[in-house]
């Protein structure tokens, strides 16, 4: 009697090596958020294509503070994961498989609350064949929640388009979500 769960004419299952060049990497998420400068910063610099592209985004109340709400778009599946939270109606643990049309919204009780913080991993398996993976903005009323302006693109640019990060092009190229979101708000 075989143990195994494949077909008997199956070849065995197996997780082939990584590539030389995509080496395992990790990163503490915690020591990651503290030298990051954007709301969605990736935490690994592997962004091509068939790659999982986490990034980090963390949110902290402060007197006078504001956050808006949008609707976003991905041709791609996300899975959001909280690591750290005080004050938001989301815990460290809770893990959310969005559905790739979603309002985006701090989820703090009190945004003057310097106390309060939330902070999550956002992570996205882009495309085989990225020219087909897009992402849209919505900017939305936030009483009644009509659209106001819209902002599609294509998650991986023309070849073309400069980036503006000429020692590490790939790098800047893999993930457009933080340029996209820059673009849309001016």
């Amino acid at each position: 009697m075989s143990t195994s769960t494949t077909p008997q004419n199956a070849a065995p299952l197996t997780i082939p090596a990584p590539l030389k060049w995509r080496e395992p990497l990790k990163v503490n998420v915690f020591r990651h958020m503290r030298s990051a400068n954007t709301a969605l910063c990736p935490m690994f610099p592997y962004m091509d294509e068939g790659c999982f592209a986490p990034a980090v985004a963390v949110y902290s109340g402060a007197p006078g503070r504001k956050v808006g709400l949008f609707k976003h778009f991905n041709t791609v599946d996300e899975i959001l994961v909280v690591f750290g939270a005080n004050g938001s109606r989301l815990k460290p643990g809770n893990t959310i498989a969005d559905v790739r049309e979603h309002f985006v919204n701090i989820t703090l009780d009190d945004f003057d609350d310097p106390s309060q913080n939330f902070l999550a991993v956002i992570i996205q398996r882009q495309s085989e064949n990225r020219e087909d993976q897009r992402e849209t903005v919505t900017f939305v009323c936030e009483s009644c929640k009509k659209p106001l302006r819209e902002f599609p693109c294509l998650s991986q640019p023309p070849a073309t388009e400069p980036v503006g990060l000429s020692d590490h092009p790939e790098y800047a190229r893999g993930f457009e979500a933080p340029l996209n979101a820059s673009r849309a708000a001016r």
